[in-house]
């Protein structure tokens, strides 16, 4: 498993690249409609078990601070097919945790597995392409992968259903198992020997990038735009089926609402990001969920029991969210290809981290009503313009 590959000249395929990605995504959305019953079987409270999710999130930060440099020094391939072997057993670990303590720990052994695959794609993508032209291949290779997530929460509120909590980890294993035998299969090695021996240490890596104003900017546009998006995603089961008494399997299906929003977004990066270019896609992407919460804000303060105001409302937010992070992805990698491993890391380690603080503080804050929810994506929204005008002023790599 170690060796990084067989056939160093094989383009991976686009489907074990969606396959290695999909993992944590899916492992991240499954949980959602568990939550409340989660809670209950652990004897814990709303906010604790937010840390199934929060420190997930944190996890997958963190790992990939140490994942990006090591798939520039030692190769794309190794890293991918040993992150989603330890991404099962973190899943087979939480099937059997019966305190939430092992179940934190459990999320975040999967966490650093899951992540692996994240970080290896889009630096397959940097490896292969230049700027423009990886902005919409991640548009396309987020829209296929947004299928997994998308359809999770409804996945996980019939097993819920069904089974208990436990079901869901069983079905993440499985689905981790699948991937990893793709990837052994198909997973060829983009990263070449004599440049993986050249890649900067850990620490020049990171110092290169972080000296880069682009880069920060660039970093913090994925970032903002994540929090948003993961502040709906922690706030919502509590909202929808605690206070608005809406089934878990019924939750799931206002879910793909989103998540189609969101993978017609990344349609759009697909289809313009060579015409308009990343900047444009990102400016145009930061914008619209200003649209979309302000339309929420004033359905909610009308219709504050109804689900379809949550999900509906929102459809201009999810749209821009797909379009704006292919494209501030592939601008952060862009900034110095030679780094994109360092580069992949590091700004998923802002994006996800970003996510995880927010869905922390709104597990936190949300008690009667949805109104913290909606005050934390407007500031985090308002913020992720900011960066991206900034980030589009600043000086990037064409390559």
């Amino acid at each position: 498993m170690a060796s990084p590959s067989a056939n160093p000249q094989k383009v991976p395929s686009l489907a074990v690249l969606v396959a290695i990605t999909t993992i944590n995504p899916l492992a991240l959305n499954i949980l959602q409609p568990a939550l409340p019953e989660m809670t209950r079987a652990l004897a814990t409270d709303y906010g604790t078990i937010q840390l199934t999710l929060a420190l997930f999130l944190v996890g997958s930060a963190l790992a990939q601070i140490g994942l990006g440099p090591i798939t520039d020094k030692y190769g794309r391939r190794p890293v991918a097919l040993w992150g989603t072997a330890i991404f099962v057993l973190g899943s087979v670990g939480c099937m059997f945790a019966n305190s939430i303590a092992l179940l934190v720990l459990g999320r975040i052994v999967q966490a650093i597995g899951g992540v692996a695959g994240f970080v290896v794609s889009r630096a397959v993508i940097r490896d292969l392409y230049g700027r423009d032209v990886a902005a919409s291949k991640l548009g396309y290779v987020t829209m296929a992968m947004v299928i997994v997530p998308m359809l999770s929460p409804l996945v996980g509120g019939w097993i819920i259903r069904y089974f208990d909590y436990t079901a869901v980890f069983a079905f993440t294993a499985l689905a981790g198992l699948v991937a990893l035998i793709f990837a052994v299969v198909d997973l060829s090695e983009t990263k070449h020997r004599a440049e993986s021996g050249m890649s900067a240490s850990f620490t020049s890596a990171y110092a290169i990038l972080l000296s880069s104003r682009a880069f920060i900017a660039h970093s913090l546009t994925m970032g903002l735009t994540s929090a948003t998006f993961f502040t709906f995603l922690a706030g919502t089961p509590y909202v929808v089926i605690e206070l608005q008494k809406v089934s878990p399997a019924a939750f799931g299906i206002w879910w793909v609402c989103a998540s189609i929003s969101f993978m017609f977004g990344n349609f759009l990066a697909g289809r313009l990001g060579e015409r308009l270019g990343s900047n444009m896609l990102v400016r145009i992407g930061t914008a619209l969920p200003l649209l979309g919460l302000a339309l929420l804000a004033g359905t909610y303060a009308v219709w504050p029991g109804e689900p379809a105001v949550l999900f509906l409302a929102t459809i201009p937010g999810w749209i821009g969210s797909g379009m704006s992070l292919p494209g501030a992805s592939a601008n952060a990698l862009s900034v110095r290809p030679d780094l994109a491993g360092a580069a992949s890391g590091l700004s998923g380690a802002v994006h996800l981290g970003a996510g995880a603080l927010a869905a922390f503080v709104v597990g936190h804050l949300l008690a009667d009503s949805a109104w913290p929810m909606i005050a934390i994506m407007t500031i985090t929204a308002i913020l992720a313009l900011i960066a991206s005008l900034s980030a589009g002023s600043a000086s990037t790599w064409r390559g």
